[in-house]
């Protein structure tokens, strides 16, 4: 029944319909009658409403005072106290709103909610950063959106995109005045260093992102020292070294100078340095009292990487040959597949995904919680480590190993060679099994459908049901080939342990189960070495099987060995042709007589005296004491006729 919604604390009038008896039609003459209505507030006492129903026509209706609607579930049951009820019992179910003691804190009521929000998905930080980013004080990170300062600082060049510079590093030198972040815009606001000793070095470094190659740097500044000179070089990524780009000369004067200086593509890094840039400020010796001053200095680059992206709506991983880093449509894509399974997570939480794909040549070890997701791959290993993989499905992994659980929901494993695994909410669809399926401390159900044994020869997979208290409720749906069973309902345990076994092939029952019931279907046969403490419960069909196998095993085999062997049968041919005598007839025999009595017949008309008249033949006994039979005869002078014996 669905709940009504009431304000809590406050009046409210409740309609409802009552039904005749017979539940078919409305009852609209229901009279009010003390006890008719009965009032329960947060699963306490009955008590009578305050209040009796009003008559609204083809409807009705009742008012619970204040008081009544202070309670978070509130229930109405309507019984008819008369000798012969006229209206069918009913109830009505009321939720409250708008107080802490209510069912929903939530105030319905109030058009504009006053919010006060102290964490988001769990995280108190997360809901603070949110505050920083609207209240003016400002949040960044690397993976939080951009502020409007970061936006600002980017510029336009002759290329695509211009990036202001990440960091520098300064070895040798001092730096007198302003930071890096002196050069992100042209203000004349400067960052300055001299030199140590007549020498200086530092540069600064830029990050175009997975996906640019840089092509200039433009620079803006001055040298200060007229005799001095020094060096613009970039960092050459693949040969490890400095290529100078420029050579600039000091003067007396503080007048900025401009330059776009060309970049080559080595000068952009790849593996653990990707898009990384460098430009550096240079000078071994020779200087005298010189100021460096750099008001704006950037690095404008093209977007030229071509991917594939996350294919299939999945990051991509690769254990074996992957790539490590986090930079969203660079890393984790199908043709940059990413290192490190931690680095996924990772990508995905970054751009919604919540589906991966592991190669072949991968081995997936988890080292934290996995829920609510979908790997794919297949042949890579699998290990669960211990976590929580609930509603999480893992396809074509081999083998599978580990101890995995399911906090909420259950693991689905698909398509896959499972070694040694233990569980509690699992399924398992057309997976082989070659180790041993250890249920967990936890109680929960377990399905294996379409699956079967892949060990050959004599041994079979072990499905042990543990020997915790957990209750253990398992089906197997087609199973194919040899199983185990271990700890079934086991008396060191205390759970109650239920198991369905449909399929063909041999099962084994361990001498560590100790009572139940496993309900077959199919065709097994059955090693049972729990000394009968298990039974069994077959379907009709194997009912018939077993009867077939009693009659084919002992009945018939029994009947044909009591049956005369070659030699005793021809003696008791001989026997009846040899030994045994039969009397004659005593009259004639019938035109169906049997063969003794047609045999002996024929001997008695051949041996016996008959004697003839002219118109009668007697058959005489062999005492020629009576006759046996007459026979006419006739002759009409063309055709002799001799009548039948009688």
């Amino acid at each position: 029944m669905t709940a009504i919604l009431r304000k809590y604390g406050v009046e409210a009038t409740i309609p409802f319909s009552l039904f005749e008896v017979d539940g078919i039609d409305l009852r609209v003459d229901a009279v009010y009658a003390a006890g008719d209505v009965k009032i329960t507030k947060d699963e306490g006492a009955e008590a009578n409403t305050t209040n009796s129903f009003t008559d609204e026509g083809s409807k009705y209706s009742i008012v619970l005072t204040a008081t009544e609607m202070q309670a978070a579930r509130i229930s109405l049951i309507f019984i008819d106290q008369t000798g012969t009820k006229v209206w069918l019992d009913t109830d009505i179910e009321i939720e409250t709103y708008g107080n802490a003691s209510a069912q929903h804190a939530f105030d319905l009521d109030t058009a504009i909610q006053d919010v006060n929000m102290t964490q988001i998905s769990g995280d108190s930080a997360a809901a603070d950063n949110l505050e920083a980013t609207y209240d003016g004080t400002g949040y960044t990170d690397d993976a939080a959106p951009a502020t409007q300062s970061q936006v600002g600082s980017l510029s336009i060049g002759s290329a695509a995109i211009s990036v202001q510079a990440e960091s520098y590093v300064l070895t040798t030198g001092t730096q007198t005045v302003g930071t890096v972040a002196s050069t992100e815009t042209l203000d004349a606001l400067y960052h300055t260093h001299t030199d140590s000793a007549g020498a200086l070095d530092l540069y600064y470094q830029f990050d175009v992102g997975g996906s640019g190659t840089a092509v200039e740097v433009g620079i803006t500044g001055y040298l200060n020292g007229s005799n001095d000179t020094i060096l613009v070089q970039a960092y050459d990524w693949d040969g490890a070294t400095w290529d100078t780009i420029d050579t600039r000369n000091g003067s007396n004067s503080t007048t900025p100078i401009t330059d776009s200086l060309s970049l080559l593509v080595r000068h952009t890094g790849s593996g653990a340095n990707l898009g990384k840039i460098r430009i550096r400020l240079y000078a071994a010796s020779g200087l005298t009292s010189a100021t460096v001053a750099i008001d704006q200095i950037y690095c404008s680059y093209a977007v030229v990487s071509q991917s594939v992206g996350y294919a299939l709506g999945r990051v991509w991983v690769n254990t074996a040959i992957g790539t490590a880093g986090t930079e969203s449509f660079v890393n984790g894509t199908a043709d940059n597949q990413v290192l490190t399974f931690a680095d996924a997570l990772t990508i995905a939480g970054n751009v919604g995904l919540a589906e991966y794909n592991i190669s072949t040549e991968s081995t997936l070890t988890l080292a934290a919680n996995l829920n609510d997701a979908i790997v794919y791959g297949v042949g890579y290993e699998l290990n669960f480590g211990g976590f929580d993989c609930g509603n999480t499905h893992f396809y074509h992994a081999s083998p599978v190993n580990g101890v995995v659980t399911a906090a909420s929901g259950h693991v689905d494993i698909l398509d896959s060679i499972i070694a040694d695994v233990t569980v509690n909410e699992s399924h398992f669809t057309n997976c082989t099994f070659t180790g041993t399926i250890t249920l967990g401390s936890a109680s929960g159900d377990v399905r294996i459908v379409n699956c079967r044994s892949g060990i050959a020869g004599s041994s079979t997979p072990v499905f042990d049901f543990g020997t915790s208290s957990a209750n253990h409720d398992v089906f197997f749906a087609n199973y194919h080939n040899g199983i185990e069973i271990k700890n079934f309902n086991a008396t060191t345990g205390g759970g109650t342990d239920l198991l369905s076994l449909s399929g063909i092939g041999k099962l084994v029952v361990d001498s560590t189960c100790d009572g139940g019931t496993i309900n077959l279907r199919g065709v097994w046969e059955i090693v049972d070495n729990s000394g009968s403490a298990v039974s069994f419960n077959y379907d009709e069909n194997r009912s018939e099987i077993d009867a077939i196998l009693v009659d084919t095993g002992t009945t018939i085999p029994a009947s044909i060995a009591a049956l005369p062997t070659a030699a005793e049968i021809n003696a008791e041919v001989v026997d009846v042709m040899e030994t045994d005598t039969h009397a004659e007839p005593a009259s004639v025999v019938g035109a169906t007589a049997s063969m003794k009595d047609a045999i002996m017949w024929s001997k008695t008309l051949g041996r016996n005296k008959m004697t003839q008249t002219a118109t009668t033949t007697l058959l005489r006994n062999d005492g020629d004491t009576s006759t046996i039979s007459t026979s006419t005869v006739s002759d009409d002078g063309s055709t002799f006729t001799r009548g039948k014996h009688t």
